[in-house]
């Protein structure tokens, strides 16, 4: 009987005891609660898969947006150039019509003022001729030849004018 009155044994009984009283009584409430985490853990790793599932979805939706978003983007800019191109070219043959016109309307202004100093001429050389035949044929024909002399020079350069 000296195992009874041993402190070890009693330490290996109250152990032994205290491990089938905990089994016992403290197995299910346990396996309960780590059952309970293992649950809240288990929804929130699939809650957490769901949200990414979802998060994919969201950033496949937002790239296929950006990418259409950007054909459209890189489509009006296209377009934008083309009618920048039309304009040009518009722009182009109205500056060239009315170089053409401003041509002409020089042309037709130099035109005329080289008519006009040709014929400023032309009556500073009759006049001159005029005068000049005058004094000659004054200073050496008599009156009647020089009075028949300044008629038909008048008549002919008055056809001449004319």
């Amino acid at each position: 009987m000296d195992i009874l009155h041993d402190p070890y044994t009693w330490v290996i009984f109250s152990f032994v005891l205290f491990l089938g009283l905990a089994w016992k009584f403290g197995r299910k409430p346990i396996a309960d609660g780590l059952d309970a985490k293992i649950a809240v853990i288990r929804a929130e790793v699939e809650n957490a898969e769901r949200l990414r599932d979802e998060a994919k979805a969201l950033l496949l939706d937002y790239e296929s947006r950006q990418k259409e978003i950007q054909s459209m983007a890189d489509k009006m800019v296209a377009d934008a150039r083309d009618q920048a191109e039309v304009l040009r070219q518009r722009e182009e043959l109205r500056m060239n019509e009315l170089l053409k016109t401003k041509e002409a309307q020089l042309t037709e202004r130099l035109n005329l003022m080289r008519d006009q100093a040709i014929d400023e001429i032309r009556q500073v050389a009759a006049s001159l001729a005029y005068d000049t035949t005058r004094k000659m044929v004054g200073q050496k024909l008599d009156d009647d030849t020089r009075a028949k002399l300044i008629d038909r020079a008048l008549d002919h350069v008055s056809q001449q004018l004319n």
